[in-house]
């Protein structure tokens, strides 16, 4: 499997493309995806203030007291990052969007 078929690949591609965030805040993005996901009755569509609550909340169990300078290194300031990083990672086809979904 090539190096661009796989989510690190795919990662180092975007950094190198644009290095407004660090790699792992993409791994957290997409980690933070599941985790929501998990959360739910049902698998359905999440909602932005859902994902960001999701990340917020995994942050701090990751990363406990210093998740939000964590986020700050990564380059994760605000919920807009988060969906930068969304939007990206569904160009790269790791996550889907449905036909009512914007940016």
């Amino acid at each position: 499997m090539g190096e661009a078929k796989t989510l690190e690949g795919i990662v180092r591609l975007l950094v190198k493309a644009d290095s407004s965030y660090a790699a792992e805040a993409y791994f957290l993005v997409r980690e933070s995806v599941s985790y929501a996901q998990t959360r739910q009755d049902v698998h359905r569509h999440l909602t932005a203030g859902e994902l960001v609550e999701a990340l917020l909340e995994y942050a701090e169990k990751e990363y406990g007291l210093l998740a939000g300078q964590v986020l700050a290194e990564w380059g994760l300031t605000c919920g807009a990052d988060v969906g930068r990083i969304v939007y990206k990672l569904i160009d790269a086809g790791v996550l889907s969007a449905s036909p009512e979904d914007r940016p």
